[in-house]
Formats: structure tokens, C-alpha cells, sequence
């Protein structure tokens, strides 16, 4: 259809979040296409996106971080240094990320502050054992835009974890937010450590391999 029915477009593949289904609906396709983008360095613990596209041919990309327009406060140190909350994490407990959220919430309790589009109005913990999965006892609630600017702006640490099980993909929304409201961003390592080129690690972000380095680094 693009091809044979959309000769005089400009057809753009994007590669958007989407770590699971890059290597089996995107770059098989990448032929029907006259230019492509990608929001993360790499979905590969061996190859980086720009490596990729060299070897399969394919010239006309870019790399487009997945950061919103958005008129970000100018802080003084001060104003950083001086927030009343600990650590926060917004987001969805996709796959794995639940374990993870979970261990953090046990190990800080009321220090460490979950939000996000969960299922079941935010119940979705309450209700894993009936699947024989491990409970989250608490309502997650979702917030809204300026919800998450306040607790942002009031907030020490800012908790950040990718979808997958292994350092593949980087550069999510909330790593260019934490660091857009003066928190110190907490990230899982990348692939290939490409995460750090564009937040230095031990200055600009802190990077962590596991959850139990996770809350070594943020106590």
C-alpha cells in the first residue's frame, strides 16, 4: 500500500519506544520508506541504532530524543537542594518494571512516591495474587500535567527504569524531564553505555546496573 498507492509522498518510518517489535516490523520494512528516525540510541546490547542503519544500507536518518516542547523552570541551587520529597517515579508497571517498582517501594516506603496509568483505577497491585504474581499494596493514582510539575519541582531524586530486562534501550521521556526540573536523575544503564553521551554519568546522571545498586545509590 505505501508503495503502490503513496508514490508521491515523503514516507517517514519512526522508531518510537517500541523495543519489542523493532527488529520484526520496522527495519524489515525499512525498503517501502524514504527516511526514518529513532528515539533511542540503540534496542541492542551489541549495536547502536546508527550502526544498524549503516549495515542495512539505509542513509537517510536521524535521531530525534523523545522530549517534549516544554518551557522548563531556571533553578537556582538552592531551590534544588531545598525540596521536602525524597524520590518519585512516574510511569507504568510494564513487564518486569513492576518487580522493580515494587523492591524500591519496600526498601524507602513513604520515601519513595509511585504514580502513573495503572489498571483497575490504580488497583493493579491489589489484585496480582489472584494471577499468582506478588502484591503491590497500595492505590497508584494518575496525575496531571501539573501535578507532575509540583512534585517534580519538590522532589530530590527522580527514579528512571527502561522496559527492558537488559541494558538494550535508553532515553526515555522521564530522563530528559528529571533532568528539566533539577532532579537527580537515577537511570538503568543503556546499551553500550550510550546513555552517557548525552548525560554524563557522576555529573549530569547516576547510572545503576541492578535494583539493589538502584537503592544502594539512592540512600
Amino acid at each position: 500500500i505505501l508503495v503502490s498507492e503513496l508514490r508521491s509522498a515523503t514516507r517517514v518510518l519512526g522508531f518510537s519506544d517500541d523495543p519489542h517489535s523493532t527488529y520484526v516490523r520496522g527495519i524489515p520494512y525499512l525498503w517501502a520508506f524514504d527516511a526514518a528516525y529513532y528515539i533511542s540510541p540503540s534496542y541492542s546490547e551489541t549495536m547502536s541504532f546508527a550502526d544498524l542503519f549503516e549495515r542495512v544500507g539505509f542513509t537517510k536518518v536521524r535521531w530525534m530524543p523523545l522530549v517534549l516542547p516544554h518551557d522548563y523552570p531556571v533553578l537556582a541551587v538552592e531551590q534544588i537542594r531545598n525540596r521536602s520529597r525524597s524520590c518519585c517515579y512516574v510511569g507504568n508497571p510494564t513487564g518486569s518494571k513492576f518487580d522493580r517498582i515494587r523492591a524500591l517501594k519496600r526498601f524507602f516506603g513513604s520515601g519513595f512516591e509511585v504514580y502513573g496509568r495503572w489498571p483497575l483505577r490504580g488497583y493493579y497491585g491489589f489484585v496480582r495474587p489472584l494471577i499468582g504474581e506478588t502484591p503491590f499494596a497500595k492505590r497508584v493514582r494518575s496525575i496531571s500535567k501539573a501535578e507532575k510539575e509540583k512534585l517534580y519541582l519538590s522532589t530530590k531524586i527522580g527514579f528512571n527504569m527502561h522496559v527492558s530486562d537488559r541494558p538494550a534501550e535508553c532515553g526515555n521521556m522521564r530522563t530528559y524531564e528529571s533532568a528539566g526540573f533539577g532532579m537527580m536523575s537515577i537511570c538503568d544503564r543503556g546499551a553500550l553505555n550510550l546513555q552517557s553521551t548525552f548525560f554524563e554519568e557522576g555529573r549530569e546522571a547516576v547510572y545503576y546496573s541492578d535494583i539493589e545498586e538502584a537503592c544502594a545509590l539512592i540512600e
